[in-house]
């Protein structure tokens, strides 16, 4: 094989492992890129959910101690 043959076979088949590689690389950070940002949107969902779960609860709460004050209010006119 003459010398000249045998570089640019290696130069070609180097370069085609190059951009296997590089191409490789791009792939597996946009899947990951892509899985992080779904993981982002489900835990904002999440998020905003529960926050309008925590706002409902402390306003059942805060009704319910309000009419247990009522009562309290009442039973004690009554008896006094």
């Amino acid at each position: 094989m003459d010398a000249g043959l045998a570089a640019l076979l290696g130069t070609a088949i180097g370069g085609a492992l190059g951009d296997g590689g590089v191409l490789g690389a791009a792939w597996l950070t946009g899947r990951l890129q892509m899985s992080a940002q779904h993981t982002q949107w489900r835990l904002e969902g999440r998020r905003e959910v529960y926050g309008v779960l925590l706002s409902a609860a402390v306003a059942y709460l805060e009704g319910a101690a309000t009419a247990s004050a009522a009562v309290s209010m009442e039973t004690a006119a009554d008896d006094g």
